[in-house]
């Protein structure tokens, strides 16, 4: 049998890769650790339970949204309940938004990029309790092997997905990563460390953009390994740095990879002379 600590990853079913769990699976690859995905669909938590019983993780990490947190609360609360060793990971939105909330069910909350605290927690150095974030991180590289033989139709589909950045460098004011400190109910003590996270990007969720050798060689796999016939740059806005970022990305783009991509841009970037490049 093999000696490997399991940790297991959870988030909502969605048509799109999940790319945050895929670095987060990779992360946990790179340790060592054995891992699996469960996509929940329809809220409904019966397989989920399936799973933990027949895989027997240490650590269960879930992936919440404001809107799914209810139903993801209850199932926790059972887990708990029946499984009181597992140790539980929120992250996500409405764990970066609402962390007193989220703390209620979980051993762990990690607010905002959540690569350094699953490190920590992977290798049993956080505390418990609530971990806003304190710096980015490299991503580490996707976990595709795991995801596609959980759900195989990820893997089947000629639309994959990349993620090149995070962190929206915009502020709009109705947008949930434009809070402040103040706008978070938590502790003192928590809400300073916030406002200390928040001095790298003025955000909840930090600019944090990959390098593009990084994306070329996630793509050029894509490409070789599985039926790709477009990928789906899943960022909010896609090559906000159009003086070095973008322009080496088309280069490499044309001549390593050659399969076209979808991506997703402010109207002003499409202006002027850098629109025209």
């Amino acid at each position: 049998m093999s000696n490997e600590k399991k940790v297991l990853l959870v988030a909502a079913y969605s048509v799109i890769e999940p790319l945050g769990l895929l670095h987060l699976g990779g992360l946990a690859r790179d340790m060592g650790w054995d891992r699996k995905f469960h996509l929940v669909k329809n809220h409904d938590f019966t397989s989920f339970f399936e799973k933990v019983r027949s895989y027997e993780p240490e650590v269960v990490g879930f992936n919440i949204y404001t809107g799914n947190h209810i139903q993801t609360f209850s199932a926790i609360d059972k887990l708990r309940e029946e499984y009181p060793n597992i140790k539980i990971v929120l992250g996500g939105p409405h764990a970066t938004y609402f962390p007193s909330d989220s703390i209620e069910h979980s051993d762990y909350v990690v607010m905002s990029e959540g690569f350094r605290a699953l490190r920590r927690i992977l290798s049993d150095e956080a505390e418990k309790g609530i971990i806003p974030l304190s710096k980015t991180e490299d991503f580490p590289s996707p976990d595709r092997d795991r995801l596609y033989s959980d759900y195989p139709e990820f893997g089947k589909s000629k639309i994959k997905s990349i993620i090149g950045m995070t962190g929206c460098p915009y502020r709009c004011t109705y947008c949930y990563n434009s809070s402040r400190p103040e706008d978070i109910k938590t502790t003192p003590d928590i809400a300073q460390k916030i406002a200390s996270a928040l001095g790298m990007s003025g955000r909840l969720f930090p600019y944090n953009v990959r390098k593009v050798e990084d994306v070329i060689k996630e793509a050029e796999e894509l490409a070789r390994n599985w039926d790709t016939q477009i990928i789906y740059f899943q960022d909010d806005v896609h090559g906000f740095d159009t003086k070095e970022w973008l322009p080496e990305l088309a280069r490499k783009w044309k001549k390593r990879v050659g399969i076209p991509y979808h991506a997703q841009m402010r109207w002003e970037m499409t202006t002027g002379k850098g629109g025209e490049e």
